[in-house]
């Protein structure tokens, strides 16, 4: 099914052939129908090929019934040898074109204040990292002194044995 839509224009084209004549189709018109009224557009035909220039469907335009519908009843009229024919009857559906609207953003000077949410406390965890540090270190200074205080005896009882 073809659509027409509130704010494009839009090219139809049929392929018409016509049989029992050398005479190509005159007054040639998609008409769609609204309620009590019709509306008219005029094609071009060539080569087999008759093509409707279709404007977006605008209120200024259109009456305001078609516009309220969501699909329209429409045919291909045109006249050969002063004879009508309407060799095609369908639907057009109507698509109502979406719009988006922005308006001006309000501009906040003032920084906003980031969170910081941690699933433990972030203290909790440092001071006793750092106290295992301290004692770690405390171990390591005593086990040093210890082993300066050995090397003293050491090099004190080799001297006084010399002397």
């Amino acid at each position: 099914m073809t659509f027409l839509t509130t704010d494009e224009n839009k090219t139809i084209s049929f392929e018409v052939s016509i049989d029992g004549t050398d005479t190509s189709p005159e007054d040639i018109k998609l008409i769609f129908e609204c309620g009590k009224s019709e509306i008219s557009i005029s094609g071009i035909a060539e080569e087999g090929k008759i093509t409707f220039d279709i404007p977006a469907i605008t209120k200024s335009d259109y009456p305001t019934s078609i516009l309220e519908k969501e699909m329209v009843n429409s045919r291909l009229e045109m006249y050969v040898e002063d004879k009508r024919f309407v060799p095609w009857k369908g639907q057009f559906d109507i698509k109502k074109s979406v719009k988006i609207n922005v308006n001006s953003l309000e501009e906040n000077k003032k920084p906003k204040k980031k969170e910081i949410k941690a699933s433990q406390p972030i203290v909790e965890e440092v001071i006793p990292k750092k106290k295992e540090i301290i004692e770690e270190t405390k171990k390591e200074v005593v086990k040093k002194v210890k082993e300066i205080q050995l090397e003293d005896i050491k090099v004190n009882t080799n001297f006084g044995s010399h002397f």
